[in-house]
């Protein structure tokens, strides 16, 4: 951390200094009396303050004899300075738990894929980021409904009837095939309903499904005799979507 912080003090000090004069006859008293000729004085209040000189494109300068002018910008190597400040992007991602490629754009030291599996520190962290704002987005619609509740514009009832639920969508990169199949094997077993799994890909439940519910799709899967929940469609299957039999149903 401390030769980071060095590093990056030393980056912008360096390319800060855009000229260097050198007086090279000139004593040290008119030197002094020089810079203070040069030295810009406070701008009053309400008055904006403007550099002393303006170098347009193309100025051709006239300098006295005995001054040396240097430009140390023509001997930097900007690549250096790149590579700081991507150093400094990496610890900041390393702190907010975030890939690098997010901070830098630079997706050259890491793979987006293996960046963003389920087992990955930043997927935890972006799960752990999206329960809280669904804690966040309930407090604010049960919010929503208790004033509206109170003021008389809803039925008292409706903090009993009405159940909230959110699901947010998969971090992960995604294989939509895997996930079809396994939300089917949950659908059937009747730990998710259809509606839910209409949900996590991005479908309407009520066009897409219609007033059936979970129960009755899996009691129906099941007296057409489909009660094997590991199998898997092949190649020759004529509707190889997993996600289509079940909305088709």
């Amino acid at each position: 951390e401390k030769l980071l912080r060095n590093m990056s003090v030393l980056a912008e000090v360096q390319s800060a200094i855009a000229l260097i004069r050198k007086h090279t006859t000139a004593a040290r008293s008119a030197l002094e009396q020089f810079v203070r000729q040069e030295a810009q004085p406070q701008p009053a209040v309400g008055v904006q303050a403007t550099p002393i000189r303006r170098y347009g494109p193309g100025t051709i300068l006239d300098v006295l004899a005995g001054v040396d002018y240097d430009f140390p910008a023509s001997r930097i190597n900007a690549a250096n300075y790149v590579a700081v400040l991507q150093a400094e992007l990496r610890a900041i991602a390393a702190r907010l738990v975030m890939p690098e490629f997010m901070l830098t754009s630079d997706a050259s030291n890491a793979n987006y894929a293996s960046t963003m599996v389920a087992e990955g520190p930043a997927v935890k962290m972006f799960e752990r980021l999206q329960q809280d704002m669904i804690a966040d987005d309930l407090e604010v619609l049960w919010f929503a409904l208790r004033a509206g509740a109170d003021a008389g514009r809803l039925p008292r009832q409706v903090l009993e009837d009405v159940e909230i639920q959110c699901v947010p969508p998969p971090l992960c990169a995604r294989d939509r095939l895997r996930e079809a199949q396994a939300d089917r094997i949950l659908v059937l077993s009747g730990a998710m309903s259809a509606r839910t799994m209409a949900l996590r890909h991005g479908l309407d439940p009520d066009r897409e499904i219609g007033p059936a519910g979970s129960e009755d799709l899996a009691r129906r899967a099941e007296l057409d005799g489909r009660t094997n929940l590991l199998s898997t469609p092949t190649e020759t299957c004529p509707h190889p979507s997993p996600t289509g039999d079940l909305l088709r149903e």
